[in-house]
């Protein structure tokens, strides 16, 4: 193709999609990327740690939302997020404030977060072709940009009260980002333009800024003007982030002193933004923030059993299960922060907290028939649904459901990785002479059996990558059904680099006992019951004995260990599992051991997660927070 013949933006957005894998479902690499990922095969992890590579390039790549089909409970999560909720939403009520503007930018009542459903809304309609989002999509689209005003001003706020509200800046940075998601999804010209419009407002405005700026920084605009340089090339936008928001000096404070004041999912959208800024730059200072919240989380207490981190929407560590742990916008950012460090080191293990996070916090932010949402993710308690459709975490919770089909394949520098296991279809070119039809066939986490068929368009030579889980001490692989002669180790990846034909299959047989995990800081002297990658909780209203209880009194209960027992249920999701066992009770003088049943964490009315047993012995450490993470 003559790209002389094309408008500038195009050719950017070309290039930038062939990057990211999502122009046309191809997988390609940039010139840059391409001869950083040449430069060593995927990383495999050691006992003493998350690797400490320079991140030269980019080890993996996602593939395009276009290109891939997604089952299992991955793909029912998706679904049910588009019928039973994205669809079920009035679009009016996200733009009825932009065009009133009555409001005066005086509290968190001011936020809508429109931008970020707009992201969703570009996300799901690519992803599953649906004239009826396509149809939503259009509607929001259209609406907003209806509404930006000459000076490109697009938000919710009367002139007299504009510059410098928090949640203005913060509500048009994330218009910038969901109009560029328009752009580079669907090729909408209209709404780079309304994008660039709304950045040019801020960026011309910014002399202006209060001199105490920087004390509330993080307004998430950082990373949105940035996706503006990466579709345009325009080096204002670079300078800007670079000089006037003074992005590389930025760094993340994980101190004793500042634990409970900084905002954890702002901080990692910052970690991200530096993370965009290092591939141009490749300075590597931006990298600094980013391990450090990656160590925190998974070293020093920062994440619970669940994979939920944060108390109050700020950093946290002492490992309490309490009524505001967990923040939804938190869970989605830790995902996108693990998903580029996977890409980055190619560290299996950051495959394992990403699903260890979505089995759990993520899944249980979303009731089970996918309608409401909520803010919070707690251990222990009564677990509160968020009432309002709008404001952050309910667009951001949409947001990352759209973005989970490119966790599942990555398409590394010769062939593909396996990261999360999910019944899914997926088409990935390998090269211009070899496009791959990979197939999972799972019901996994219920089970830990997965077959994957191997259908290239010629027979082609290239290395398949399955992630074998920390938690899985006996893995068995076996290709057209003869065992593979490598054994697989658990938290790394196992290769399997042969001549490929059409009609290949790989059977995985990941060993799923259960196990107990010690808890520790406030969790001490408790564990929690968990099988593969679920954490398993207590319902007391299915057990009648129960139901006047609460959670104190329910970790008290002492599990019998030798009763674990699992049992198909389906309170939560068709062909699903849950867990039966023994327990008794010495502190409520409870004599003859009761049969409970114990759900997987996402049931939306569990209450506790951790309980005693009789013999420490038994229990084991959690494998995600064992040896020395990355600094």
């Amino acid at each position: 193709m003559d790209n002389s013949k094309q408008p500038a933006g195009d050719v950017a957005r070309r290039g930038f999609l062939k990057t990211i894998g999502i122009f046309g479902g191809s997988t390609l690499l940039s010139p840059l990327l391409l001869a950083a990922t040449n430069a060593a095969p995927l990383q495999q992890s050691t006992d003493a740690g998350y690797p400490k590579i320079p991140c030269a390039g980019v080890w993996l790549q996602p593939i395009g939302l276009n290109t891939i089909s997604v089952g299992g409970e991955i793909g029912r999560r998706i679904r049910i997020t588009i019928h039973n909720n994205l669809l079920a939403l009035d679009p009016e009520q996200f733009l009825a404030p932009f065009r009133n503007r009555d409001l005066r930018g005086e509290g968190y009542s001011d936020y809508i977060g429109l931008g970020k459903q707009i992201d969703a809304t570009v996300r799901l309609a690519a992803y599953s072709k649906d004239e009826k989002v396509i149809a939503l999509k259009k509607k929001l689209i259209d609406g907003i940009i209806s509404t930006q005003e000459a000076d490109g001003y697009i938000g919710v706020m009367v002139k007299e009260s504009r510059m410098w509200k928090l949640w203005d800046i913060h509500e048009m940075g994330y218009i910038i980002m969901g109009l560029s998601s328009d752009y580079l999804h669907f090729g909408e010209q209209r709404s780079l333009k309304a994008a660039r419009n709304l950045a040019s407002y801020i960026m011309e405005r910014w002399a202006t800024m209060p001199p105490d700026w920087e004390k509330w920084k993080q307004l998430g605009i950082e990373s949105n003007i940035l996706s503006l340089y990466h579709v345009t090339k325009d080096h204002r936008y670079l300078d800007f982030c670079v000089n006037k928001l003074k992005l590389p000096e930025w760094k993340i404070d994980l101190t004793v002193d500042t634990l409970g004041k900084s905002h954890m999912y702002t901080d990692i959208d910052l970690c991200l933004a530096q993370l965009d800024l290092y591939e141009l730059q490749q300075q590597e200072q931006l990298l600094d923030s980013s391990r450090r919240a990656i160590n925190f989380l998974t070293q020093h207490n920062g994440m619970v059993i669940t994979g939920a981190a944060g108390l109050w929407e700020s950093w946290n560590s002492d490992q309490g299960g309490r009524q505001y742990l967990g923040e939804t916008c938190a869970t989605a950012y830790q995902l996108r922060l693990l998903d580029r460090f996977i890409r980055m080191e190619g560290d299996s293990r950051y495959g394992d907290v990403m699903e260890r996070i979505i089995v759990n916090a993520l899944f249980g932010a979303q009731s089970p028939d996918g309608r409401k949402l909520r803010y919070f993710m707690p251990m222990e308690g009564n677990r509160v649904y968020f009432q309002p459709d709008t404001y952050c975490c309910p667009n951001n919770f949409r947001r990352i459901i759209s973005e989970l089909p490119t966790y599942i394949f990555y398409r590394t520098t010769n062939g593909v990785a396996v990261n999360l296991y999910t019944t899914a279809d997926a088409t990935i070119a390998l090269d211009k002479n070899v496009i791959l039809k990979i197939r999972q066939q799972t019901d996994y986490p219920s089970t830990g059996n997965v077959v994957i068929s191997i259908d290239p368009s010629t027979p082609a030579h290239f290395p398949l990558q399955l992630r074998i889980p920390g938690w899985c001490r006996n893995a068995t692989i076996k290709v057209n059904g003869k065992e593979w002669s490598e054994s697989a180790n658990h938290g790394r990846f196992l290769s399997i680099d042969r001549q490929w034909n059409k009609g290949d299959t790989v059977s995985l047989d990941l060993d799923m006992p259960f196990r107990l995990v010690l808890g520790r800081v406030h969790q001490s002297g408790h564990v929690a019951v968990m099988r593969g990658p679920q954490v398993f909780c207590l319902n007391p209203s299915q057990h009648e004995q129960l139901k006047e209880k609460d959670a104190a009194d329910l970790t008290n209960f002492i599990i019998d260990p030798a009763s674990l027992k699992l049992i198909p249920d389906d309170s939560i999701t068709t062909g699903g599992v849950a867990c039966s066992v023994k327990v008794g009770d010495r502190v409520l003088h409870i004599g003859t051991p009761m049969q409970l049943k114990f759900t997987p964490f996402p049931d939306p009315d569990g209450r506790v997660v951790y309980f005693r047993i009789p013999d420490f012995s038994v229990a084991v450490p959690d494998e995600i927070v064992k040896g020395d993470c990355c600094k």
